[in-house]
């Protein structure tokens, strides 16, 4: 089959059978009285090193107890934490700055992606493409457990291109590309709620499409994974927020009945890797991505009815590995339990059959 043509050429000599719970560890430069990146958005489990490279500082949370590397030193130290909870953790030097981003100062945003609910677990967002409504379900793991109608877009050439949070505030933003314009913007949310939002670099040729969000460049910003579906071209765009600072090339491939159906971390190194689907042949594979330079990957399990599609990749049963979310119209919605890049177990989700709904998130 092709996904083992394209597997092949990644020159693969091992594949992982049963890896650990990813961490991603995000680097913060603390030099010229200023932490760089000022404010990060990780994930539960995920791990911060500040590394002192000039001057007299250290770093301490600024409730005084969650985290600091003691006392002020001009030495070349190395700090690391790992935040284990969702929440915003605010953090400063006791010399140059102070509580609540005052002068040499930064921030820790930890959640879940697609979480709406504020209760750290990842919800589904949903968009009706004839009527252009929009809501949540709010999930606890794989059971619906409430919802919420978010506001309306009736211009149903907007689509919901992914979920990610842009604006560090530990809440999962809303990330829209318009079909027929090109337009690109983020709703930045407070739960399920609108709060405001920002404009992005438009992209007029609409070929392109936005694929998936990730943290690509280990910054602690998520970045945007897009696809060319005419010629089968892949970029990233490095963001800072909502701003566009840097991209990076990814190979191409050029058959465009491969699609990315999400990123997650499916080998467990803590770095976002791509899952593709082909809507002709059913075949599923993963690239395992350092950075953005393919590493190598792996073969899923093939789902040959090409009805089904893979709507999105969140961790829906809290073991700190990536799940992949499918749905069919005609069949119903599951959920794919993964360990790692086997399917360890399966659930059903309420039947949504109306074709109109798609799944935006979490992606």
């Amino acid at each position: 089959m092709f996904a083992r043509r394209i597997l092949g050429t990644l020159l693969l000599t091992s594949l992982p059978t049963a890896p650990a719970a990813f961490a991603a560890t995000v680097n913060v430069t603390v030099a010229n009285f200023t932490f760089t990146p000022r404010d990060v958005t990780i994930q539960p489990g995920d791990t911060v090193t500040w590394t002192n490279a000039g001057g007299f500082h250290n770093v301490v949370s600024d409730d005084g107890t969650t985290f600091t590397n003691g006392a002020p030193s001009s030495a070349a130290w190395t700090y690391s934490f790992t935040f284990t909870a969702a929440g915003s953790f605010p953090y400063h030097c006791a010399v140059h700055g102070a509580l609540g981003g005052v002068g040499m100062s930064g921030a820790v945003q930890v959640s879940v992606p697609g979480d709406f609910s504020l209760d750290a677990k990842p919800d589904i967002l949903w968009r009706n493409q004839a009527t252009g409504d929009n809501v949540v379900w709010f999930m606890n793991g794989t059971t619906l457990n409430g919802g919420q109608v978010l506001t309306a877009v009736p211009d149903t050439s907007w689509t919901i291109a992914g979920t990610a949070d842009f604006n560090f505030d530990a809440k999962t933003d809303i990330l829209w590309r318009n079909q027929t314009s090109g337009a690109n913007l983020v709703w930045f949310m407070n739960g399920a709620t609108l709060a405001s939002g920002a404009l992005l670099t438009p992209v007029a040729d609409v070929n392109w499409q936005i694929a998936a969000t990730g943290d690509f460049n280990a910054d602690g910003s998520r970045d945007i994974l897009w696809r060319n579906q005419a010629t089968g071209d892949n970029v990233v765009w490095f963001m800072s927020g909502v701003t566009l600072a840097g991209g990076a090339v990814l190979p191409t491939v050029a058959d465009v009945n491969w699609r990315v159906g999400g990123v997650g971390d499916f080998n467990a190194d803590g770095q976002p890797d791509i899952l593709w689907r082909n809507q002709a042949t059913g075949d599923n594979v993963v690239w395992f991505m350092n950075g953005t330079s393919i590493a190598g990957g792996a073969v899923l399990t093939a789902v040959a009815d090409v009805n089904w599609t893979i709507a999105g990749v969140g961790d829906f049963n809290a073991d700190g590995k990536p799940d992949i979310l499918w749905r069919n119209p005609a069949a119903g919605d599951i959920v794919w339990l993964m360990n790692g890049t086997a399917i360890a177990s399966g659930v059903v989700l309420p039947a949504v059959n109306d074709p109109s709904w798609r799944i935006g998130g979490p992606r």
